[in-house]
């Protein structure tokens, strides 16, 4: 005779079961494929043969792509402004300065010299900044100047505590040879 747990444990496997199988049947239950007959039988034009729309199988819809409301030339100097301000505004004491040098080929001879300037000493202690450009807005545009303001969220990490702190800023462009350059880049006073 079997102890009532395995009874127990026996009936309830056959209900579990029996509920998959009538799942997977609902599932897999081959239905018919339901039409609505939204356009009338046939289409009559003057001078035009007549169209049997029933002798159609499949009815092809056109997929209609709005337009894109950015131009391409302002969504690429949004990308390089954000590219540098990532690059640059992301920064440890212990990277050797590469922020500096990862960006130095995307400014102007004048931005480079104070680039230089922003060097930094490593040290022991660690400390560092990782930036992420979290929007961006085009705030001026024509054939050879830009201005892009950027927000981004700023981690600063030390040995024993971290701090999350958005800021705003702007990035001036200038188009050289057909290239855009960073001619200029400003935090916003923060109070």
């Amino acid at each position: 005779m079997l102890d009532l747990r395995k009874r127990l444990f026996i009936i309830i496997s056959v209900v579990i079961g029996i509920i998959l199988v009538f799942i997977l049947f609902y599932l897999f239950q081959k239905r018919e494929p339901v039409v609505v007959d939204v356009l009338p039988d046939t289409i009559v034009d003057e001078g035009e043969p007549v169209v049997d729309l029933n002798q159609t199988r499949a009815v092809q819809q056109e997929v209609v792509v709005p337009p894109l409301t950015e131009d391409m030339g302002e969504r690429y100097v949004r990308q390089v402004s954000r590219i540098f301000v990532e690059r640059f505004a992301s920064e440890s004491t212990q990277n050797d300065n590469r922020h500096i040098d990862d960006v130095l080929p995307m400014v102007m001879p004048a931005m480079a010299a104070w680039l230089e300037t922003q060097r930094e000493v490593n040290t022991r202690e660690y400390e560092g900044v990782s930036t992420q450009v979290i929007a961006s807005q085009l705030q001026e545009m024509d054939e050879s100047t830009a201005i892009v303001i950027v927000n981004t969220q700023q981690i600063k990490e030390s040995m024993d505590e971290q701090e999350i702190t958005q800021k705003d800023g702007r990035v001036e462009l200038v188009k050289v040879n057909g290239e855009w350059k960073i001619d200029g880049f400003y935090w916003d006073k923060t109070e």
